[in-house]
This record gives structure tokens, C-alpha cells and sequence, in this order.
């Protein structure tokens, strides 16, 4: 019998009512980020710290004080009017994201798993009257990768810090992490290898549960023969393993014809 994920707060998303020349700072993540509204201008500031596997918090805080200094990467955002709000957004990745596992996993002909990954989330910044975030910041910092057979075929990407799981309960539940479901089915005669996996999550949604836990759509990796293309589908909804009673949070940067995707086995497995 699984072990009950624990409870996580959620709510560091949503908008935010901050006094003119207060300091709201929240931290999320490894990112500390700090906005100062001064009249027609916001100041927005911001610092990472360094949480590498484990040692990533399982909790997220935010305070408003007085004015203090600005932290690192100063900018400044300005209005025609005073504007006293601003907004959180849950994102994801704007690229693929490649996780790696925590050993190589042997996939055997005619054979299907389930290996489920910690997606790290973005933090979008918005003002009311737009659409869009004006700035956005991933929660972890992470470094740019190249993933594919070679260097003409594949994607830049970015690197995670996250390691495939095959049970869910092995899976620490974050405020700043997205857990994906994806379903690897091998329809060759041939074992499949798998070292690291590039996950196109600029086509997924951000889902909450019940218990506070976010998650995306299930992909489904389906794969027959390596001259061939790897079908990947992406389910409708929140994933069965979240339980009844979730919601939509984000919708994903980018629509996927009929909810399938193609790839080259050496853009997906590495």
C-alpha cells in the first residue's frame, strides 16, 4: 500500500495587493523574488540560491515589509497610472525539458512502463490589464543541453535537476515541481535503452488535486522501430493517479495537432 503524500500549501500563485514602496518578496524554489511598486514603476528583483536534488524545499513562503534593497538583476516596469496588483502565474517550460534517470532502464520488446517525473514550474509576472507575464522565472535555475542522434538532429533543451521515478511514492511533492506521467510502450522485438528523456512540456497543461499536488496531462511514448518515429500521445485531463476533485491551473504554451506529437527516437531517448 502507497505511503499518503503529504498535504502541500497552494497558493503562491494568484494576484497580490502590495502598498506603494512595500516589499513583497516571495520564495519559491531556489528563487527569491522581490517587487517594490513606487508610484507608476514597479521594481522587480531577483536572486537564486542553490538546492540541488533533496535539498530542494518542500514548502514556499512569501512576507511584505518595508522597503528594503533590491536583490540581484534589477529591473524596473513602468505605468502610465499607479497599479497596487500583481500576479503569480504557474508555468512550464518554454523548451524541453531532459531528465535523467536515476539508472538506465531496459525497456523489453513488447513490453509497457510508467515512469513518472518532477517537472520544474516557472514563475510568470503579470499586471492587470495584460495577458501575458512581463517577465518570467524558472523556480529552480537550470542549464541549456543539446538533445538528439547528433548535432543537426535535436533540440536545445534544459537540463533538470529532477530524476525519473518508476513508483510514485518515491516522488517528494513540491510547490514548484509538476509531477508527469509517461507511459513508455515498446512495440518492437527489440529492448529499448533509456538514459535520459526529453519531455516537450510547452504542450502540457498544470493541473492542481485535491491534496494540493500539481501535475500534468499523461504522455504515452509508443514505439515500434527504430528507423521510425516515436508517436507520443498526450492524454485529456488530470492523470487517474491524482484522484478525483482536481483542476486546471495553466494551459499549455503550445496546442498539439490532435493531441499527438512525433519524434525521432534519439530527440525523446538518450
Amino acid at each position: 500500500m502507497n505511503a499518503p503524500r503529504e498535504k502541500l500549501p497552494a497558493g503562491w500563485w494568484g494576484p497580490r495587493q502590495v502598498a506603494n514602496g512595500s516589499t513583497c518578496r516571495w520564495h519559491i524554489g531556489g528563487l527569491e523574488l522581490q517587487t517594490v511598486p513606487r508610484d507608476t514603476c514597479w521594481e522587480i528583483s531577483h536572486r537564486y540560491h542553490a538546492p540541488v536534488g533533496n535539498d530542494e524545499p518542500t514548502d514556499w513562503r512569501v512576507t511584505t515589509a518595508e522597503p528594503t534593497e533590491p536583490l540581484e538583476n534589477l529591473e524596473r516596469v513602468a505605468f502610465r497610472k499607479p497599479v497596487d496588483t500583481v500576479e503569480l502565474l504557474p508555468l512550464l517550460a518554454d523548451r524541453p525539458l531532459v531528465s535523467r534517470l536515476t539508472s538506465p532502464l531496459v525497456v523489453p520488446g513488447r513490453e509497457k512502463v510508467s515512469i513518472y517525473l518532477n517537472q520544474p514550474l516557472w514563475i510568470g509576472l503579470r499586471f492587470p490589464g495584460s495577458q501575458r507575464p512581463v517577465r518570467e522565472f524558472p523556480a529552480i535555475r537550470l542549464s541549456d543541453t543539446w538533445f538528439g542522434a547528433d548535432t543537426i538532429h535535436g533540440e536545445l533543451c534544459y537540463a533538470t535537476l529532477t530524476f525519473g521515478r518508476l513508483h510514485l511514492e518515491e516522488l517528494v511533492p513540491r510547490p514548484h515541481r509538476a509531477i508527469t506521467p509517461i507511459v513508455i510502450s515498446n512495440h518492437s522485438d527489440d529492448d529499448l535503452r533509456l538514459e535520459r528523456l526529453s519531455v516537450p512540456v510547452p504542450y502540457l497543461s498544470i493541473f492542481i488535486s485535491a491534496d494540493a499536488v500539481r501535475w500534468t496531462e499523461t504522455l504515452t511514448a509508443t514505439h515500434r522501430d527504430p528507423t521510425e518515429l516515436v508517436n507520443i500521445t498526450i492524454s485529456k485531463g488530470i492523470p487517474k493517479e491524482a484522484g478525483r476533485g482536481g483542476r486546471l491551473l495553466a494551459p499549455p504554451r503550445k496546442e498539439a495537432e490532435k493531441g499527438v506529437l512525433s519524434r525521432a527516437l534519439g530527440t525523446l531517448f538518450g
